[in-house]
Parts: C-alpha cells; structure tokens; sequence
C-alpha cells in the first residue's frame, strides 16, 4: 500500500474518523455516519486496488468508481449534516459521444456537460472549491498557506471540451504537448507575493519553459487576457532561476495607482500569524475555460476520470482500436499517462481536503 492510501485508511477507523470529524466541525460524529464515511473510502480503495491488476480495457473504469467512491466519502465527511440517503445517485457529469466517435471525432473534442446535481457537485461543495498549499515563507522556516479557487457551481449547465481538460492538468503538460502537437493551456511557473495585505502588495509571476519550449508573450498575453499595461519582460535570470523565461507583475491593492482587477490564475496568501507576507510558490498557471470557467486540480482529475472511465464503460471497440495501433493511436500514450495520474494524484489531493477545513 502507498504511502498516500495508508494515510486514506486511517478513515476507515471510526476513532480516528470521529477526532478528526470533531477537530473539522466542532461536533459528534455518530456512529452510523461514522460507517458511512468508512465504507466509501474502503470502497474507493478496494476499487484502485484492484484497478492494479486490471488491463487497459478495464482498468480506467475501475479508477473511475474510486474516484466516484471517495469524493463521496469526502461530501459526507466535510458536512456535518449531510448522509448517504442524502448523496445523489448521479455522476453529475454527462457524455453523449456515440455520434461523434463514429463520425471520427478527436479525442480532445469530445464534450463533457456539468448538470446541476450528482457527485462532481458534492465534490465542488466539499472542497470550497478550492486547493491550498502549504508554502514556505521568509524567514525561513515559516510557513503559510496559498489558495487557488475555482469557479464553483458557476460550472453547472456548461459543457466542457475535454482537451480544455487535460491541456490544464500541470503532470499531463509534456504528454499532451508531445501527443497532440498543441500548445497547453497550462505554464510551469513561479509567483512571488510581495508586501501582503497592504498598499504596496505586488505579485511577480516567472514563466518557465517546458518540454517544447518557451511560450512566447503574445501567446502568454491571450492565455492569459493579461491587461495591456501589464508588461511582459523577457530575461535569463531571476535570483536563483537561471534559464530563459517571461515574467510580468500585478498589482494586487485597489489603492495602487497600477492597480489591476486580475486574480484568476493566481494563488492567493492566506493570512498566517506570525508569518512573513512574501513567498515564493512554484506552481502551474492556466487560463480559463471558454473566458470565464477555473477548476482546481482535484476537479480536473475526476472530469478526466471521468472521461476515461466513460470510454471504457461504453466505447471499448474505439479504445481497443486505438491500443492496438489502428487509426488514432496517437492517444494511446496520453491516455495511459492521464490514467496514472488519475491512480497517483486524485487520492493525494482528496487526502488533502480531509486534512484542511
């Protein structure tokens, strides 16, 4: 058992689930709550344990339920009311490709729509929605916590292309630029919050090149609908980064002269006592959705999840075909590699929301 699902089965403990329920609400986790949480989280992992000895054929599907299992288990957990009668039997995701597959459509084109109920709803409301990040501050060794937001139940109704998807997830970014030939909607960089809370707050935000490159600004600039008073400079070194990059800087109080009503991409810092308001955060920065869609990372791997384990369920002779070298095997290696992702990533990132209020 990995490190993260050792931790995850902590919560199969009804003592350990009901400290942890207590230190999160405030209140008595009960007994039969209790079992519920416990059943899905052992659910989830029975299913990725035996996702391990599964072919490709089957082996996204089974990742599929786990994911499904633990964002359930999640829901319950981070609501102190909510029970299991109460979860909606839907996935809250819909994927009517059987027309398109068939007319030849490409992987990256299929649509994926977000309804108004099911678990990918849950999942949004029990993670804020929001990640955040434990970063270190100076002096060292403070720390502090960055937080990145989604755009929450703003999603339902929508449809989502699925490249818009995966080009976002930061793990799959060489795969996808390497597999597909396109440029990501996702940049390696890093972000420095200077001055945090007052007049002077600034955020300094370095492009750094990947597999295929640097991004050149105007790209940048688009991607990002950065302002046009928002320089982009070009340099080789910044302190300890030394490789070509873009940088630009935003500032962040209303009472700046400069001030730009920009936060989409950014991490913000969380107020800490006692600790220092400058930071520097190695992260990924993605634009938006059709202009105005931002989903967190854990969101990003169940619509993948999901995704693939829809393939599977009810499109096998498309992905057998693509395995087998026939037309569209391009995909074989990005979908292999998002379904490790999907194995490493999306229990550690749920493991995240069950430590954090």
């Amino acid at each position: 058992m990995n490190p993260v699902w050792q931790r995850l089965s902590l919560f199969e403990s009804r003592d350990i689930l009901a400290s942890r329920f207590s230190d999160r609400h405030g209140r008595h986790l009960g007994p039969a709550k209790a079992r519920e949480i416990s059943s899905h989280v052992a659910q989830a992992r029975q299913y990725y344990e035996s996702s391990f000895q599964a072919n490709s054929l089957t082996r996204p599907l089974l990742l599929y339920y786990g994911c499904l299992s633990l964002a359930r288990g999640l829901a319950l957990f981070a609501s102190p009311n909510l029970r299991e009668t109460s979860l909606s039997p839907g996935h809250g995701l819909r994927a009517d490709w059987t027309r398109v597959l068939n007319t030849g459509a490409k992987l990256e084109e299929l649509q994926i729509k977000i309804s108004n109920a099911g678990t990918f709803q849950e999942l949004q409301n029990a993670t804020g929605p929001r990640e955040r990040v434990r970063v270190i501050s100076v002096p060292f060794p403070n720390q502090a916590w960055a937080t990145e937001s989604g755009s929450g139940t703003a999603t339902w109704g929508r449809h989502v292309r699925f490249g818009d998807v995966i080009s976002r997830i930061p793990s799959a970014l060489e795969v996808y630029q390497e597999s597909l030939g396109e440029e990501a909607h996702c940049f390696p960089a890093t972000q420095s919050t200077l001055a945090h809370g007052t007049p002077q707050e600034q955020t300094d935000v370095i492009i750094l090149p990947s597999a295929i490159g640097l991004p050149t600004d105007t790209h940048i600039r688009e991607e990002l609908v950065l302002p046009e008073q928002v320089v982009i400079r070009s340099s080789s070194q910044f302190f300890s980064i030394v490789c070509q990059h873009l940088s630009f800087r935003i500032q962040r109080h209303p009472s700046h002269p400069d001030f730009h009503a920009y936060e989409s991409p950014l991490m913000r810092l969380d107020p800490v006592e006692q600790s220092s308001p400058y930071i520097i955060h190695p992260f990924y920065v993605a634009s938006l959705i059709n202009g105005d869609l931002k989903f967190t990372t854990v969101e990003l791997l169940y619509l993948t999840a999901f995704a693939l384990g829809t393939l599977v369920r009810y499109h096998p002779t498309y992905l057998a075909t693509i395995r087998s070298h026939g037309l569209g095997d391009k995909y074989s290696p990005i979908i292999q590699h998002l379904t490790d992702i999907v194995e490493a990533e999306f229990p550690a990132r749920t493991l995240a929301h069950f430590s954090i209020g």
